[in-house]
């Protein structure tokens, strides 16, 4: 991040005489040079959305999806769940999730070391001297401290999301050119920024003016948070990503998404609450998919719908992360202080505390996104009459995505947000788990 002063500034603390006219035409020179970046970034983007738009027009089918295609209605419903699977496949699944399990250790010890460096190192009250020297108005340079913050972490992260992202890619879980994946991690950077922006000076200045900070705080979290999460089908995701319409009966609008550009994964999911509420299915889905499978697809979604999940888990995720941010300021607060901290400064050892609290209370969260899975798997088979598309369909999620077909004891109680697919299947077809760590099945 830079601190220097802006032209105008420098212009008016320059001494008169010919070094006006210096720094003058240095600035200009700067602007004429952004002008000129900026300019090769957007022919540089357009060339790459071109390039991804034409992979994402390419057939997604695979020999993969011929062989699922050709099981038996018998094989499906009969054969152990091992046997349906490619075991080759599967071998390259459980080392490339392992592999990334790691990865994702890494990638959170790297955000909060970041973090805790900044405050250990006495950085964090240079930023926050400096910053009250950039910005007149208390709200801007405590604003300006939270976007760094929110900046700092993807920044401290990014070496790690890089090579998962390449994992993916040679793998052929992902076609996104490199151009399109910076472009994707820049959004959410400074997605993240504003929010850390916008979140940091709200409460310093609630703390400011009332003891009861804290509720206005918790109101207002909760209320953005649900309208942000309700609105995102119809305002946010179509943005950057594009959606038709498909004519099949639902409990909410199916669309189909231009996904392919990012993920070559099956994928189907719900976003919106009420009436912004939508059934999205990928185009690589769509693509391979037989019609039963993707009625199973809808039906599993539908179930969604109407239990209301998403809506349930918006509040879950929130509740739980306003009592990672309460613990984070008890630890926080057993922490000595230094002799240049005050509340700002002080923010990034609360955020490496929060980091620390969020990897514990994440299986928490996942346990239950579990359960109403196979919640949504036994509504849809009762819907349906016939688990045959569901269990093809479960198979061609393991083969087309490189999911393993088991999860590991720590993958089953700290990762994984959906149950095991072997553990689906057995589910689905009233047989015996062949997965043994399976909690939500326990």
């Amino acid at each position: 991040m830079a601190f220097a002063a802006p032209p105008q500034a420098a212009w008016r603390s320059a001494p008169a005489g010919p070094s006006r006219g210096g720094v003058c035409g240095c600035a200009a020179s700067r602007v004429w040079r952004l002008c000129l970046v900026v300019c090769v970034a957007v022919l540089l983007v357009a060339g790459v959305a071109a390039a991804a738009q034409a992979a994402s027009d390419s057939t997604f089918r695979t020999p993969f999806d011929a062989r699922i295609d050709a099981l038996g209605e018998h094989a499906l419903l009969t054969l152990p769940p091992q046997d349906l699977v490619d075991s080759g496949r599967q071998k390259a699944a459980r080392a490339i999730t392992d592999l990334r399990h790691g990865i994702f250790f890494a990638w959170a010890g790297a955000q909060i070391w970041a973090f805790a460096w900044l405050w250990q190192s006495g950085r964090g009250a240079q930023l926050r001297d400096r910053l009250r020297r950039l910005f007149r108005s208390r709200w801007a340079y405590r604003a300006a401290f939270g976007a760094a913050l929110g900046a700092l972490a993807p920044l401290a992260g990014l070496p790690l999301a890089f090579v998962s992202y390449r994992i993916g890619f040679n793998v052929g879980l992902t076609e996104e050119v490199i151009g399109n994946w910076v472009l994707d991690y820049a959004r959410g950077m400074l997605a993240d920024a504003a929010f850390a922006a916008a979140a940091v000076a709200l409460v310093l200045e609630l703390v400011d003016r009332t003891r009861l900070w804290y509720l206005f705080f918790l109101t207002i979290l909760f209320a953005v948070s649900i309208e942000i999460v309700g609105v995102a089908p119809v305002l946010f995701a179509p943005l950057s990503t594009r959606y038709v319409r498909l004519q099949i009966a639902a409990a909410a609008p199916v669309e189909m998404a231009n996904s392919s550009v990012r993920s070559q994964n099956v994928d189907a999911w719900t976003a919106g609450i009420g009436r912004f509420t939508r059934i999205i299915l990928s185009d690589v889905l769509v693509s391979v998919a037989t019609k039963p499978e993707i009625a199973y697809v809808v039906a599993h979604e539908n179930a969604h719908v109407e239990h209301n999940d998403d809506l349930k888990k918006a509040l879950i995720a929130i509740t739980m992360f306003v009592l990672a941010v309460a613990f984070a300021v008890l630890i926080s607060d057993r922490i000595t202080f230094r002799r240049d901290d005050d509340a700002v400064s002080r923010l990034a050892l609360v955020a490496a505390c929060l980091g620390g609290v969020a990897l514990l209370m994440f299986p928490l969260f996942n346990a239950y996104a579990r359960g109403i899975e196979y919640r949504a798997d036994e509504d849809s088979r009762k819907l349906l009459g016939d688990e045959a598309p569901a269990v093809r369909y479960l198979v061609r999620s393991a083969d087309h995505d490189l999911i393993p077909l088991c999860n590991r004891r720590s993958t089953s109680w700290y990762f994984a947000d959906y149950p095991a697919l072997g553990s689906r299947i057995a589910a689905m077809r009233r047989t015996e788990d062949p997965c043994p760590h399976s909690p939500a099945t326990r």
